[in-house]
């Protein structure tokens, strides 16, 4: 399932969120960025609805690892 973040009111990216560890309660997955994100966007602000039913998941906090400067090529 595909999954969109939003900041405030601008989509920053879409992510499928492949992986988890359910001991852990967590998931991840490759954030795929829109025109709206940045490197310093503030994480506070952001939330995480799933794009076909446009629910809102509940989530304690959403941290974004990028990459992308260290390899030289989109990573995030």
């Amino acid at each position: 399932m595909k999954y969109k973040i939003m900041n405030k009111d601008k989509v920053i990216g879409f992510t499928e969120l492949k992986g988890s560890d359910p001991s852990m309660e967590f998931v991840f997955g490759s954030l795929e960025p829109t025109q709206f994100y940045t490197l310093d966007i503030n994480k506070t602000n952001c939330k995480i609805y799933a794009c076909k039913t446009k629910e809102e998941i509940a989530s304690e906090s959403i941290t974004i690892n990028d990459h992308s400067d260290e390899l030289d090529e989109q990573y995030i």
